[in-house]
């Protein structure tokens, strides 16, 4: 990030860096324009409601980039499973347990290369997967999704999966936080 960028903005811009903010829709209407020239987020996060095709969605980031005088971030859950924020736009993704369950780390890191070579296309720079859950018992009685997302209960049986994921996304320049 250019320093001369930051500097150019008012203290209350400069605190807005801080801030990642979801969108309400698949457009940027006038209010949400609005916001986003007020506060100037460092970051923004897509959810499915933002998600109507491929060529909308590199749109609307393009759109908020237009509108931002400092790159931002631009991120979105897409563990794959539960938990797939394109499923719209993309064939869906594997959950975590399936991943791990299947135990190939050459095809972990593929899936994560794949992943971000997406992400980048549909312009996104950040994914916020994979999460690293741990399976308990009392967790494996909830039914909030959990199971799924989680790559088991035992770290060391899956420890070099969600690296692999992470090392092939970054590979195609998304930020995996």
């Amino acid at each position: 990030m250019p320093s001369d960028a930051l500097y150019s903005l008012s203290l209350e811009q400069q605190i807005g860096q801080f801030f990642c903010i979801g969108l309400p829709g698949t457009e940027l209407d006038n209010e949400t324009q609005a916001l986003l020239s007020e506060i100037k987020p460092g970051a923004i996060i897509i959810f499915g409601r933002n998600v109507a095709g491929p060529e909308q969605l590199r749109r609307l980031l393009d759109q908020v980039r237009e509108l931002l005088p400092i790159e931002p971030l631009i991120g979105v859950d897409q563990e794959g499973g539960l938990v797939d924020r394109l499923r719209r736009v993309l064939t869906p993704m594997p959950a975590a347990r399936v991943i791990r369950e299947h135990g190939d780390l050459a095809a972990a890191r593929s899936l994560g290369r794949i992943s971000g070579e997406v992400l980048r296309m549909l312009g996104f720079n950040m994914n916020f997967a994979p999460v690293m859950e741990i399976m308990t018992e009392e967790r494996d009685l909830l039914s909030n999704g959990l199971y799924s997302r989680s790559f088991g209960a035992r770290p060391a049986k899956y420890s070099g999966t969600p690296p692999s994921i992470c090392a092939g996304c970054r590979a195609r320049a998304a930020l995996v936080v």
